[in-house]
């Protein structure tokens, strides 16, 4: 299996798309490292009237609560910024508003989206385009069973996906310490299933990095066993991509209604709502989560298999 790792490794290399894809979030992650550090003047709150300034924001945002219906992404945020702003009146937190390197980190994790479109696009793509074009033939004709191309192919997904998300992070943190440089308080507040607790920012966006990773390769390995079921590619990525757009909104719109929603892939693949936020259902729990997210993937090994393994392909 390793030798058909390491072929599919230098298969992808050859390809320019992965180079570009390094480029572009190189190039972006250099862009709003600019941005923040000329275009935007942060807000300074002064050692006299920060509290002031805090009972202002506060009183905002909750005369925009009562403006939102409940139950709605934007009401949870805006719940979420209420009580931080509580917190920080009640315990005497002055808002930190000096810029770091891991500030600048935490801001450029959206670029995570763009590694998205890519990982699952690869995913619906590596296996389906063997049959497209008829290069499975002679994959299956070298000594090397059915099972270790299968298993080579699908550890492709998380070996590329925690290249590409090293390699943000990497630049990300590069271009902050150039930028911002390592000062800044290291606490961070967030809001933990409707409590205000206080967090180390690099641990905290370590930890998030890693778990978004984590559910890219999930939804890539759905992206996979899609190609693996119509073997053509065209078909593959554009259903994995709009599943990876819209199966989240679909799948918090069910869950206010329906408790057998739990039950749902996307309502378990996302671990850091566990670490910061509320789980969508409540009583969901990162072990349940856990055992859902791999009985699919077993399940998405299965089909898969079974569809490479239960249809002869002409090899002459």
């Amino acid at each position: 299996m390793m030798i058909v790792l390491f072929g599919e490794w230098m298969k992808l290399h050859r390809q320019r798309l992965f180079y570009v894809l390094m480029a572009v979030l190189f190039a972006l992650s250099v862009a709003n490292g600019a941005y923040q550090k000329y275009g935007v003047k942060p807000e300074t709150a002064s050692s006299d009237n920060w509290e002031a300034q805090v009972q202002r924001q506060l009183d905002s945002l909750k005369t925009t609560q009562e403006e939102l219906r409940p139950g709605t992404l934007m009401y949870e945020v805006n719940q979420e910024d209420i009580l931080i702003h509580e917190y920080r009146l009640e315990h005497h937190l002055k808002p930190e508003n000096e810029r770091s390197a891991w500030h600048f980190v935490r801001s450029n994790q959206l670029l995570l989206s763009l590694i998205g479109l890519y990982i699952i696009s690869f995913g619906a793509y590596t296996l389906a385009a063997e049959y497209q074009q008829g290069t499975i033939k002679a994959l299956f004709l070298k000594p090397t069973s059915r099972a270790s191309f299968l298993h080579a192919k699908f550890a492709m997904i998380p070996l590329l996906t925690v290249t590409a998300t090293a390699f943000l992070l990497l630049v990300s943190l590069l271009i902050g310490y150039v930028l911002f440089g390592f000062g800044g308080s290291d606490v961070r507040l967030i809001v933990s299933d409707g409590t205000v607790v206080e967090q180390s920012l690099v641990q905290s966006t370590l930890r998030y990095w890693a778990l978004a990773g984590l559910e890219l390769s999930i939804m890539a390995a759905l992206a996979y066993t899609i190609s693996a079921l119509v073997k053509h590619s065209a078909i593959s990525i554009a259903v994995s991509l709009f599943i990876y757009f819209s199966a989240g909104m679909a799948t918090r719109l069910l869950a206010t209604k329906l408790e057998v929603t739990r039950y749902v892939l996307f309502a378990n693949t996302d671990f850091n709502v566990y670490f910061e936020g509320a789980p969508l259902i409540k009583g969901m729990t990162l072990a349940f989560s856990a055992a859902v997210t791999a009985a699919y993937l077993a399940v998405f090994w299965l089909i898969s298999y079974r569809s490479i393994n239960g249809r002869d392909v002409p090899l002459s």
